[in-house]
Formats: structure tokens, C-alpha cells, sequence
């Protein structure tokens, strides 16, 4: 399943909101050395339970994530 996010890199907490049907992700790391991406998907794949990798928008705050 192919899902559309956004980042929130440096947030107080991580955690997952959805949006009209676009998940938002707010990490505690900062959008720095890849640290932000590696949250996320650490984050993500905790949520669903499946593996998660990013395909598009490795430095942009929208991403394209592709889970399971």
C-alpha cells in the first residue's frame, strides 16, 4: 500500500494524525543527517505493524511511503 505523508521534523512528541486521508507524522528528530527520515519510518512501521520505506520526498516534509 502506497501512502501519501507530511513531516513535522523537531516536534515536541512523535505521534500520527490523519488528515482527509493524508497521515501526518510529527518526529522529535531534527530534518538533519536523515535523522527525521529514520524516525518516521520507525514510527510508521510501529504503527501499522509492517515494514514502511520512503519512495519520494526523501527532503521534503511531503513524502510518499510505501507500508508492507
Amino acid at each position: 500500500m502506497i501512502r501519501e505523508i507530511e513531516v513535522k521534523a523537531g516536534a515536541k512528541k512523535a505521534e500520527i494524525k490523519e488528515v482527509n486521508g493524508i497521515i501526518k507524522v510529527m518526529v522529535k528528530e531534527p530534518p538533519e543527517k536523515n535523522k527525521a527520515n529514520r524516525a518516521v519510518i520507525k514510527v510508521l512501521s510501529q504503527h501499522f505493524g509492517k515494514p514502511v520505506r520512503i519512495i519520494h520526498g526523501l527532503k521534503g516534509k511531503k513524502k510518499r511511503v510505501m507500508i508492507g
